[in-house]
């Protein structure tokens, strides 16, 4: 799956995540995740959360991401902490997942699947590899209050080509995929929460990576337009 802004975090080398650590435990809990839980980690990026998870709950993890740069970080992070035993990176297409069906009890996706402006087809795949009886995780970039913002929906999409749904809308594309026992909790996004997760001097080498990306780098000028486009009329 070609994407520009998965493209971009990966040359970056860091993981979008505004709804911080504490989004993602809240995240894990739901899914009551045990010591023999096989889970799937969509749009793993560096593998914070594949090997945090596999830390803390001990069961077995397979992270996947499009981006091959943040696999091999990724790679990198769970042989530094000693996790190679039960966690695994690969490089994958979320629209076919090279697993079979009903592969896993657990399957997460955190800031992945509001890439998408067809998001049944990725849910779709989440659905066909749980196990029957498993738990489907979404930790997602949401309107909340059913609100939407015209402007801020186009800083959302320029900035990492997001395509927010309401919590409204999300439960309703969960129960299109005949899922059940659907529920649902709304944070508010937090600059802070984003710096919590991936770490202050990771945040200022992206944002200074990202810069330099926008001017100099051909393929990443998007950016650039986008902003012009949008903000400089």
């Amino acid at each position: 799956m070609t994407n520009p802004y998965s493209d971009l975090l990966g040359f970056i080398g860091v993981t979008r995540h505004p709804g911080g650590l504490k989004a993602t435990e809240e995240l894990l809990n739901k899914c009551e995740i045990k010591t023999d839980s096989y889970v799937l980690d969509i749009g793993c990026g560096v593998g914070r959360t594949s090997c945090y998870l596999a830390k803390k709950y001990g069961c077995k993890v397979i992270g996947i991401d499009i981006s091959k740069n943040l696999v091999g970080i990724a790679k990198e992070r769970a042989k530094k902490e000693d996790l190679l035993n039960i966690v695994e990176f690969k490089h994958s297409d979320v629209r076919k997942l090279p697993f079979n069906s009903e592969e896993f009890d657990i399957v997460i996706s955190e800031s992945v699947t509001s890439l998408s402006n067809d998001k049944n087809l990725f849910l779709n795949e989440y659905k066909r590899v749980t196990k029957i009886g498993g738990y489907i995780g979404l930790n997602e970039v949401t309107w909340i209050n059913g609100t939407y913002d015209t402007r801020f929906s186009n800083v959302l999409y320029t900035i990492g080509g997001i395509y927010p749904e309401t919590s409204d809308n999300w439960i309703k594309l969960l129960k299109q995929i005949e899922l059940k026992n659907i529920s649902s909790q709304t944070n508010k996004l937090s600059v802070f929460k984003q710096i919590e997760y991936n770490g202050l001097i990771d945040v200022l080498k992206s944002v200074i990576m990202l810069l330099k990306l926008s001017v100099y780098k051909q393929e990443f000028r998007f950016i650039n337009k986008n902003l012009e486009k949008n903000f400089m009329k």
